[in-house]
């Protein structure tokens, strides 16, 4: 048996031991001069790496293995190494890209009549408009993946498809289907006996049970699938799984224990989507048949002829016959399970990122779940607006408002980060405000920004040790009692624009956070304001000041947009309806940010008296 073969067997244990082997088939391939060999070896390392979230690595072997591939013509090995690097692109976002690789791999696929490889790319083209939110169309070519996976009686095919019909299932609330499903794909993995497969299908059937309220057999799910992610060393699993984790004990208001898994969820991040790791893989595209690929080709060749001048020339030739000719020979023998053994790591993977997705999508679920009702803000604020514009999927930025013996309460709250941390920070003190101000009674600003300020530290064990945590809030919070106003800000203000008036009185708030702060014990200030009809104040975030944009002259990176020029628009703009306020504004944000990414998440809230 090839030292690949044992890599094949090997990865059923742990991906560290088939790294080990196919490491050790890719070095026998470069000594003997054997392309195929080695165009099939640092494959299946690429493969892995693609697993481990090394997609960086995983590209460059993913080309090398497609050029050497290409020389030799081996049509259907272009075809597999056309998907490894589609299924990379993917992860990375770069969905066009991928589907040119898919679209070029069916091609291939077609010619060569072969149905099996086909199925993989229905499925990987469906997986495409799951992220492209597009479930009829997901659905529609898994069901042409399974019904070719059925005619070959290929039981790791239809486990895949089932899992991907499930998901399809799921993005369209009909969760009773997508368990059955996923139960499907389940049952099959466990039958062929790949337990990992089996442990990401029960973490989707966890999903769909937090979706329908039931946490418990989520949990149960969980557990089983985090038992199995931990014994194959798979981090990025596991990570996901906390959040999962995290996302059922929030649906079960136990605030407490989810963040526990929130901060295992923390401690787990890496740099999947980062824009470096994006900008590498583009930079070694563009190297593809490159200078430094033919000078790694020339110290290739240099390595062996050193080696053929340790061993004798005439010796090593045999023995590179002799070996080839074994290795060509075993390679051929297990070309057929070595396309099923694609086939469920491509699945596997597209799985391990639609995980992730659907993470994100239902952590924006509960958080809008939390937000206030637009019917209570019309009723407590009806000349209001609240301009909410996320940087990502899930915001660090939310507004509050509720009513209390008779005072109508608003805050707008910046916590630290944004993406899926700052939202669950926004939960956090979300639930909060709805304890101190609606259970507790209390309705004082300088006092809610205490008591938060103490159940935040509590919360976040923050007791001013070196390496902990700094995680927290600044927020800007208002209490309406007939026309007058108390205000209380953690790093934030209050602006005022008086009727009649063409400036905007200013009241900062407290230089200090919700959250641990060396001036911890000071209590923060209570400001009393007396309004006229006709007065409108502002409370927002950070996030439309530090925007970048502006004209091109200003520079690649643009200029921030900055408060005075939000200032001079709400004086430009203070006789306007409150809806033609937020409209003005938002088209000014758009414009000003134009191409450029959004930094921050943005949120304003404007009312009048």
């Amino acid at each position: 048996m090839s030292w690949y073969n044992l890599g094949q067997l090997m990865e059923e244990v742990s991906l560290d031991s088939g790294l080990v082997y196919y490491r050790k088939a890719e070095q026998l391939a470069r000594k003997i001069d054997h392309p195929y060999s080695l165009g099939t070896s640092i494959g299946a390392i690429g493969i892995i790496h693609c697993r481990r979230g090394n997609y960086p690595e995983s590209m460059l072997l993913g080309m090398e293995a497609l050029q050497i591939f290409e020389k030799l013509n081996a049509k259907s090995e272009i075809a597999n190494a056309l998907v490894n690097i589609g299924i990379v692109h993917k992860f990375q976002g770069n969905y066009t890209q991928a589907i040119q690789n898919y679209l070029k791999a069916k091609t291939i696929y077609e010619e060569l009549g072969d149905q099996e490889p086909l199925a993989t790319i229905y499925g990987n083209i469906s997986s495409t408009y799951a992220s492209g939110n597009k479930p009829d169309s997901l659905i529609y070519y898994v069901k042409k993946s399974i019904a070719i996976a059925e005619q070959l009686n290929d039981e790791i095919l239809m486990a895949s498809g089932y899992v991907n019909l499930g998901i399809g299932y799921d993005m369209k609330n009909e969760f009773d289907a997508a368990l059955s499903c996923y139960r499907k794909a389940r049952d099959l993995f466990l039958k062929i006996g790949i337990n990992h497969a089996a442990a990401f299908t029960e973490r989707n059937m966890a999903d769909v049970c937090i979706k329908k309220n039931e946490p418990l057999e989520a949990i149960s799910l969980l557990d089983n699938a985090l038992k199995i992610f931990i014994a194959e060393k798979l981090d990025d699993d596991i990570k996901e799984t906390y959040a999962s984790y995290a996302n059922a004990y929030t649906v079960m208001k136990d605030y407490k224990t989810a963040l526990e898994y929130f901060r295992k969820y923390s401690g787990l991040k890496d740099t999947l989507y980062s824009q470096e790791s994006t900008q590498a893989v583009a930079e070694m595209e563009q190297k593809y048949q490159s200078e430094k690929r033919e000078q790694e080709i020339k110290l290739q060749a240099e390595e062996i002829k050193r080696n053929e001048a340790e061993i004798g020339k005439q010796t090593l030739q045999k023995v590179l016959f002799a070996g080839g000719l074994v290795a060509a020979l075993l390679i051929a023998l297990f070309i057929f399970r070595s396309y099923k053994k694609q086939r469920l790591l491509t699945a596997i993977i597209e799985e391990t990122n639609r995980n992730i997705t659907d993470s994100i999508n239902y952590a924006k679920r509960i958080q809008e779940a939390m937000l206030p009702e637009k019917e209570l803000k019309q009723r407590l604020f009806p000349d209001s607006f609240i301009l909410f514009q996320p940087k990502d999927v899930v915001s660090g930025d939310f507004f509050w408002f509720g009513e209390k013996n008779g005072k109508k309460i608003i805050a707008a709250v910046d916590c630290t980060g944004h993406g899926v941390p700052g939202a669950f920070m926004s939960m956090i003190g979300n639930a909060f405000l709805n304890e101190i101000v609606l259970e507790k009674g209390i309705t004082k600003p300088g006092e809610i920004l205490s008591e938060l300020r103490f159940l935040v530290k509590k919360a976040l064990k923050q007791t001013g040790a070196e390496g902990e945590t700094r995680d927290g809030m600044d927020m800007s919070l208002l209490c309406f009692e007939n026309e007058r106003m108390e205000f209380s800000g953690a790093n934030n203000p209050v602006w005022i624009l008086r009727s009649g008036s063409d400036t905007i009185q200013i009241i900062k708030g407290d230089k200090r956070p919700i959250g641990y702060h060396k001036g911890q014990g000071l209590p923060f200030t209570n400001h009393e304001i007396k309004l006229s009809k006709g007065d409108s104040v502002y409370i927002f975030s950070d996030g439309m000041a530090d925007q970048f944009g502006g004209l091109p002259s200003s520079g690649s990176g643009g200029k921030k947009f900055k408060y005075k020029q939000l200032q001079k628009d709400l004086l430009s703009i203070k006789d306007k309806p409150m809806p033609e306020q937020e409209a003005y504004l938002q088209n000014k944000f758009n414009a000003w940010k134009g191409n450029l990414e959004q930094v921050d998440d943005v949120l304003v809230i404007g009312i009048r008296v």
